[in-house]
């Protein structure tokens, strides 16, 4: 269970709350294997959206994630991770929810890439791109 404080885009037009009713269920699996590793993980959450007035507006959240860690000369490495799901980005740093044209909440879907190349130049020194 993770905190599941997020950044929920309230209805301008509409007073209310934005509300955080149950923690995020997580799960993870870590695969190593000769010179890396390959982790998955997973989460599934809820926004909601309780108006001053009116029904509470409430949408589930989802992700999944896939990252790799392999060494290729020395202590060089390579590494990528894919995120995607529905109120992700709270874990990628921008909304999890938001209104529609109507007011009603939905969660944000995408999909993120990162990959990189870690190089040791000596014991202390390394460069990443």
């Amino acid at each position: 269970m993770e905190d599941n404080k997020s950044n929920i885009v309230a209805p301008t037009n509409i007073p209310g709350k934005a509300e955080y009713p149950l923690p995020d269920l997580v799960t993870r699996f870590r695969f190593d294997l000769g010179g890396g590793h390959i982790t998955t993980a997973a989460f599934y959450g809820t926004a909601r959206f309780s108006p001053t007035s009116g029904d509470t507006d409430s949408v589930p959240l989802w992700g999944g994630v896939a990252s790799a860690k392999f060494t290729t000369v020395g202590k060089d490495f390579v590494y990528g991770t894919f995120t995607t799901g529905k109120g992700i980005g709270r874990y990628r740093g921008g909304p999890t929810a938001v209104p529609d044209e109507n007011g009603r909440l939905h969660a944000v879907a995408g999909s993120a890439y990162m990959g990189g190349y870690q190089h040791f130049w000596n014991e202390t020194l390394s460069s990443n791109a």
